[in-house]
């Protein structure tokens, strides 16, 4: 009788899901029947959504590898290695562990300063104001739910085109597992199971390379040496090049802006454990990723990929192909490539708790400390239907995260500015000069979009609205736009800020009572963050001391 391949794809990969969504639930429920510690974060909204101080170094490690993997990387790393050659393959992977240690350094500092922050929204709040935090929130939803509808997208893909299924089954499989679980156990149950699904996937992935090694014997086809392919796979490739500034900054900037890495800062038991945990996270991921990019690079240097016809999300999946007969797109056939469908289906599940813990991270930071953790739940029910729906419609993944990645460039410089916290930072850098950066940054992109697209045979309009798809969406990660994205917020800054001690100089109050009060309702924070600053008349004392934001806290 025929093998199945669909039938099989199907039942082992929604089988792996059941699995860790079931032992989710059982931990969960053996938790709460022991009234252990961990049974107390799921009473409020703060300790279902930061489980803090309470997860121990191996637990901060292998969340953070299975919060940053996830189905996108079976198609995301092996298209950027053809695209992009040797070296953007390189610069992907090193960039996707940079993130890591970015947040985790970054975030000891405001562990440290604002010990009461329970999200990045919160340490914006206190060092800025209300507006800077609710744009803060607003791009970090926007972030996760990018992050969601990716992953929900690449499998859905992954089915349709490599198993040659119906995308809607794995979908909405996978959404309704993951949503159960996240919302019974909080993260405190995901931290958990990404301890499972990281050492699964590990082995998976170690096992499927070792093979490849041994069978892979492709020759390198007769025109390869100076033909086009070579071009691409080599050092010179231009987009390769620009991978060296671009990969870092945008993945950078877009982990920064994802709550569902920074819950693992709030959930470190301490600093060592955040370290340590980091850091064998981050090289985890390095690795793991290298290796899928690898896959795609040698299948495309063994003239099994062909860059016109093949479909760039099945890359990595050419690399199983027996002939080098063009056109002869990848589909699943043999036990390998289940495993490898295998592997996607546990770090895709994997993936969209973290985001779906985030999202509930969000929704926290508008809540009073001890609220009922009802609305953020039903904050992530909502969020997650129209996802889903959006999945099926099958958008590129590299497109997708692109437009999130411009816009985390945009505000990403006024956030690194907001760690400048001395007294001289905070006249320098205050909620004023925060918004002034994003709207002066995303402002430039998009007229500088709109110049580099500009053709004369096309109407005015016609050029406005092709040139602000293409800075946002369709730029193709060139490393101009990052530059003028990123640069364009340290000018806003310093624009901004320049502007502001100008009008203070030039200010008749200034001139006829000193600049105390001129300083009076214009420094950046909450309300009471303001009225004890203003209360302050010595000149070198603008600087809000621990105590002081302490009492500014929500309530």
């Amino acid at each position: 009788m025929e093998i199945s391949w669909v039938v099989i794809s199907y039942v082992l990969c929604i089988t792996i899901q059941i699995f860790f969504c079931a032992y989710a639930l059982l931990y969960t429920r053996r938790m709460r029947q022991s009234c252990s510690s961990e049974a107390a974060f799921l009473d409020t909204a703060e300790g279902f959504a930061t489980a803090r101080g309470s997860q121990g170094r191996w637990r901060i490690a292998w969340s953070f590898f299975a919060g940053s993997m996830g189905a996108w990387a079976i198609t995301s790393p092996p298209n950027y290695a053809v695209q992009s050659g040797w070296v953007g393959m390189v610069s992907y992977a090193v960039s996707c562990g940079i993130p890591t240690i970015c947040v985790v350094t970054l975030g000891g500092e405001i562990q440290a300063r604002w010990p009461q922050a329970n999200s990045l929204a919160d340490f914006v709040s206190f060092r800025f104001g209300k507006r800077a935090k609710g744009c803060v929130m607003a791009l970090t939803m926007f972030n996760m739910v990018i992050g969601l509808l990716a992953e929900l997208t690449t499998i859905g893909a992954l089915f349709k085109d490599f198993v040659g299924a119906e995308a809607f089954p794995i979908v909405l499989t996978v959404a309704v597992l993951s949503t159960t679980y996240t919302l019974y156990g909080g993260l405190v149950v995901s931290i958990v199971t990404d301890q499972l699904q990281a050492l699964f996937s590990i082995v998976l992935i170690v096992a499927i390379s070792i093979w490849l090694l041994a069978t892979f014997h492709t020759a390198l086809p007769p025109d390869f040496g100076g033909g086009q392919m070579e071009k691409q796979l080599g050092s010179g490739n231009p987009a390769g090049l620009s991978s060296l500034f671009v990969m870092p900054l945008s993945l950078t900037a877009s982990t920064l802006f994802s709550e569902a890495v920074w819950q693992r800062v709030w959930a470190a038991e301490g600093k060592a454990s955040l370290r340590f945990g980091a850091a064998v996270g981050a090289s985890a991921t390095v690795v793991m990723v290298f290796l899928f990019g690898l896959a795609g690079f040698i299948a495309a240097w063994g003239g099994l990929v062909d860059i016109e016809k093949d479909d760039p999300n099945l890359y990595l999946f050419q690399v199983f192909k027996t002939t080098q007969k063009k056109g002869a797109q990848a589909r699943v056939d043999s036990w390998i490539e289940v495993m490898v469908l295998v592997v996607a289906a546990a770090m895709n599940e994997g993936a969209i708790d973290s985001a779906q813990n985030g999202l509930i991270s969000v929704a926290n930071s508008c809540l009073p400390l001890g609220s009922s953790p009802f609305i953020p739940r039903l904050f992530v029910i909502i969020v997650t239907v129209p996802v889903v729906f959006l999945a099926l419609q099958g958008y590129q993944v590299l497109s997708i995260f692109l437009i999130t990645n411009m816009a985390c460039t945009c505000v990403f410089p006024a956030l690194v500015f907001g760690a400048w916290d001395t007294p001289l930072g905070r006249r320098v850098v205050t909620e004023a000069e925060f918004l002034s950066s994003i709207v002066f940054s995303m402002t430039t992109v998009t007229l500088y979009g709109i110049a580099r697209a500009w053709k004369d045979d096309l109407l005015v309009w016609d050029n406005v609205t092709y040139g602000m798809w293409y800075a946002w969406a369709g730029n193709e990660y060139l490393w101009d736009f990052f530059a003028v994205a990123a640069g364009s917020g340290v000018c806003g800054i310093m624009l901004s800020s320049t502007a502001n001690s100008v009008a203070r100089l030039l200010s008749p109050c200034t001139r006829s009572c000193g600049s105390v009060c001129c300083r009076k309702g214009s420094v950046s924070g909450d309300d009471d963050q303001a009225k004890l600053l203003n209360s302050i008349t010595d000149e070198s004392s603008v600087y809000l001391t621990p105590a002081a934001e302490e009492s500014s806290t929500r309530s």
